[in-house]
């Protein structure tokens, strides 16, 4: 069967009525009080907010609008249907194409999931991350989720944590149903690849080109980003959307060795205003080149 198949759609959320209904109000009350992380993308209208009922398979992507596609395990073609399109009795992979992380020089993986199994005390079912850095040869296990998430979570793996960084890296999520007569889902979306967030200190020169994490983040307003230099040289800065498309250049000049800032006040390049959702910085310096990302919003 080929039910449960990973597969690139727009999701069509599934759910039962009575349990949605009953799911979205205590998701509704827990988000009075909830406090969301430094780098969450505020969006709304998803079933973490209580305001969708699709609480088996997500009726909603997780990246910020105008997006709407991203990996389920199986699309089936009725919502009540909670069964009809799920894995089953085995085993689902997804496996990356190969990345180049060689050039970063302390490379975190982010990515969006969501794993559904209607037995949560049961930790047999489960959604498994796994990582290679030698184009699938071997893969280290980075993250195992059991229980119940049918919210959009995120995930930040440090490379260094397992393994070194190389031009063969490979990722792999695998959702598991091992027990007859269970229903499971799971979906990804909204892979990235950036810069751990290492702090700038002092102001001499860096032993190379380094970012600071951009403060504050999330940013209503002004957002600043921090840069040192390990030479005098022609440095460029950009904003870029979730696409990796230029919204706004902030910088095409030299500079020299050491410490400095720039302030993004949350236009484009054509003086119109932004709109909240997960962006980058990237700055540029020769053939060294870092960025990382930070959240807008409203």
């Amino acid at each position: 069967s080929n039910a449960g198949i990973w597969t690139r759609v727009e999701p069509m959320g599934t759910g039962l009525a009575a349990q949605s209904t009953a799911v979205a109000a205590r998701r509704a009350a827990e988000m009075g009080t909830r406090t969301r992380g430094p780098a969450e993308p505020m969006h709304e209208g998803h079933e973490e907010d209580g305001a969708v009922p699709g609480d088996v398979q997500p009726e909603n992507d997780r990246t910020p609008s105008p997006g709407t596609i991203c990996w389920v395990t199986g699309q089936g073609t009725t919502p009540g249907s909670i069964g009809e399109a799920d894995v089953d009795n085995g085993r689902t992979t997804l496996t990356s194409v190969v990345y180049n992380l060689s050039a970063y020089s302390d490379p975190v993986i982010g990515f969006w999931h969501w794993f559904y199994t209607n037995t949560p005390n049961d930790t047999t079912d489960s959604f498994d991350a796994y990582l290679s850095n030698n184009g699938g040869g071997t893969w280290t296990l980075v993250e195992r989720n059991t229980g119940l998430h049918n919210h959009w979570r995120e995930s930040r793996i440090r490379v260094a944590d397992f393994m070194t960084a190389t031009s063969q890296m490979r990722l792999r999520f695998t959702a598991t149903d091992l027990n007859p007569g269970n229903v499971v889902e799971a979906a990804v979306d909204d892979l990235i690849f950036y810069e751990a967030s290492a702090p700038i200190t002092g102001v001499a020169a860096a032993p190379r080109l380094a970012l600071r994490s951009p403060w504050p983040n999330p940013s209503q307003g002004e957002t600043r980003f921090e840069f040192s230099l390990p030479r005098d040289g022609r440095v460029e800065v950009d904003v870029l959307d979730l696409q990796g498309r230029v919204v706004r250049t902030l910088e095409r000049g030299s500079h020299g060795a050491g410490q400095h800032t720039l302030v993004w006040r949350g236009d484009d390049d054509s003086g119109r205003e932004c709109a909240p959702g997960l962006y980058f910085v990237r700055v540029r310096a020769g053939d060294d080149e870092r960025r990382t990302r930070f959240v807008r919003v409203k």
